[in-house]
């Protein structure tokens, strides 16, 4: 999306015994990916504000299509879109 500059707060998910509105994802105890623990999953909030790149030069630039385009990146990585940001999936 060419956005500068953009938010990077990373923070973990606590396993509880119960479940939060953010819960870690099943069975990320045995995954081992860099920053999680046996009783945390590390995630990174990343936000995107501001105009993007091709918008700002006034060139074509489709919206649905980039946000399209992350969600799936996210699919693809164990991460999710929250629902109150826009959302392309359907």
């Amino acid at each position: 999306m060419e956005v500068y500059p953009i938010w990077l707060c990373p923070h973990r998910l606590y396993k509880l015994p119960y479940k939060t509105m953010v819960y870690p994802e099943p069975g990320f105890e045995h995954l081992r990916r860099q920053g999680g623990t046996h009783y945390a999953q590390m995630f990174t909030d990343i936000g995107v504000y501001y105009s993007p790149g091709p918008v700002l030069r006034g060139e074509v630039f489709d919206g649905s299509e980039a946000v399209r385009k992350m969600e799936q990146w996210l699919i693809e990585n164990h991460s999710y879109q929250p629902q109150y940001a826009v959302s392309e999936l359907k």
